[in-house]
C-alpha cells in the first residue's frame, strides 16, 4: 500500500519549504510577515495527496475537493509583539526600540489564528469533511527552528457542529471564525489524522521533514471547565469526575442551541500596527 505520509513529506520538502530560510531573511530585513507559511493551494494539495482526492480545478466559487470536502489552513508563526507595543517579524531579534522582550503567538486562545468556513455552503453542498491544518513551533522562541504540521479532520455530519454552523447561518455574517483548540473545535469530535515536523537552518536551505505519530484527541478537565472551553455547551450541573474523556463520553450532553452567542459585539479599541504603546 503507499503511503500518503511519506508522499507529503515529499510534498513538504521539495514545494512548501525549499524557499523559507530565503523569505525570512528578506522578511526581517524588509520588516514583512513573509517567511514560515503555506499558502491555500499548497493546503488543498496537501489534502489531495494525503487522502488521495483530487481538487475541482477551480481557486473559488466550489468545492475545494473532487469529493465535496473542504481543506482550510491556519498558520500560527505569526508576527510578534514588543514590550514597546511594535509589532516585529518572528525572527527579528531586536525591536527598533533596542528591547528583545516580545509576546508570541503561542497561546491556543489567539483570534488571529482561524479556519474560516461559509456556514450557507456548508449546508447548501453538504460538506462530508473539512481537512484543517494548523502550522505552529515547536517553541515559541527566537531560537527555535522546527515547526509542526498538524492535520484534524472533521466530519461534516458531526450533530454538534452541524449546530454550530447552524447558529452561524441564523446571524447576519454566514462565516464562522472557526477557531482551533477552542470550545467550537474540541465539541467538533476533531481527529488527528497527521502530524509533520520541519526543521530548518537559516544559514543554508537545508529542511528535514518526517511524519511523527499521532494520538487520539481527548477532553482534558481543562477543556471541559474553561470558561473559553467546551463549558459553554455543557449542562451547569456536568462536574467532571475524572481528568480526561473521550468524546463519545461526553456528546450527549452538548447542546449548542441553549447557549447564547453575542454576533456583532465590539471588539473593543484598536490601533494601527507601528503605534507603540504610549
Amino acid at each position: 500500500m503507499k503511503n500518503k505520509n511519506m508522499d507529503v513529506v515529499k510534498y513538504l520538502k521539495e514545494v512548501v519549504t525549499p524557499n523559507w530560510s530565503r523569505r525570512i531573511k528578506y522578511g526581517v530585513e524588509l520588516n514583512l510577515p513573509i517567511g514560515v507559511e503555506i499558502g491555500k493551494t499548497d493546503f488543498e494539495a496537501l489534502s489531495c495527496i494525503q487522502f488521495g482526492i483530487k481538487g475541482t480545478g477551480k481557486s473559488s466559487g466550489d468545492n475545494d475537493h473532487d469529493n465535496g470536502d473542504e481543506t482550510k489552513g491556519a498558520n500560527k508563526i505569526r508576527p510578534k509583539e514588543c514590550a514597546c507595543g511594535r509589532t516585529c517579524h518572528y525572527f527579528q531579534e531586536t525591536c527598533e526600540c533596542g528591547s528583545k522582550e516580545f509576546k508570541y503567538s503561542d497561546d491556543h486562545d489567539n483570534h488571529d489564528v482561524r479556519w474560516g468556513i461559509d456556514s450557507k455552503a456548508h449546508f447548501r453542498y453538504g460538506v462530508p469533511n473539512y481537512h484543517l491544518w494548523i502550522l505552529e513551533a515547536q517553541e515559541y522562541t527566537i531560537e527555535n527552528r522546527t515547526f509542526i504540521l498538524k492535520l484534524y479532520t472533521i466530519s461534516g455530519q458531526n450533530r454538534v457542529f452541524q449546530d454550530i454552523l447552524r447558529v452561524q447561518s441564523q446571524s447576519s455574517s454566514k462565516h464562522k471564525n472557526f477557531l482551533p483548540y477552542s470550545g467550537d473545535f474540541y465539541a467538533s469530535d476533531p481527529k488527528l489524522l497527521a502530524n509533520y515536523k520541519i526543521t530548518i537552518s537559516l544559514e543554508s536551505d537545508d529542511v528535514e521533514v518526517s511524519s511523527e505519530e499521532v494520538s487520539e484527541v481527548v477532553l482534558t478537565r481543562n477543556i471541559l471547565t474553561k470558561s473559553r472551553g467546551i463549558k459553554k455547551y455543557l449542562p451547569k450541573s456536568f462536574v467532571p469526575t475524572k481528568d480526561t474523556y473521550l468524546y463519545e463520553e461526553i456528546e450527549s450532553y452538548l447542546n449548542v442551541n441553549e447557549y447564547k452567542t453575542s454576533h456583532g459585539k465590539s471588539r473593543g479599541k484598536t490601533r494601527r500596527r507601528s503605534q507603540p504603546n504610549l
